[in-house]
């Protein structure tokens, strides 16, 4: 009887999901925006739409959207770009990008993720400490 209980306790930690019925939103980057508490230049975006992207595990940003980001920050302009990145387990995160005013403004949330949960992370640098690189545009950490 004790190694039927182990074997069960076993099988119940080897679970992928904590809810077994999590299925992620065929249009993840559209479902982000919907979110109730999505900030609003992500929920409407404003200027230039530079595009999105959906990422697989390793795969980069496309050259076109970093470059569509790098000229209107360059020439002062606003624009916004989307990417979805998958975790480990496939679930998808959105991020979102806004550049306008001299400012960079970035937006992440887990909510969409089995394991996340609600509310955004957020970043806001000038432009002169916008890093566009390989794995999408960012505000460069100071250091």
């Amino acid at each position: 009887m004790l190694g039927a209980t182990v074997v069960v306790l076993t099988l119940a930690a080897c679970t992928t999901h904590p809810d077994p019925h999590h299925r992620a939103p065929e249009a993840p980057i559209e479902a982000a925006r919907e979110l109730a508490d999505a900030p609003d230049w992500v929920a409407e975006p404003a200027g230039t739409d530079c595009g999105e992207a959906e990422l697989d595990h390793d795969e980069v940003m496309p050259t076109p959207l970093l470059d569509c980001i790098a000229s209107a920050a360059a020439a002062g302009a606003s624009a916004h770009a989307a990417w979805m990145s998958p975790t480990t387990e496939g679930d998808p995160v959105p991020s979102f990008i806004r550049v306008g005013d001299g400012e960079v403004e970035t937006a992440s949330t887990l909510a969409l993720d089995a394991y996340g949960g609600p509310g955004w992370s957020l970043q806001r640098c000038g432009i002169d400490a916008l890093e566009v690189g390989e794995q999408g545009p960012a505000c460069r950490s100071a250091g």
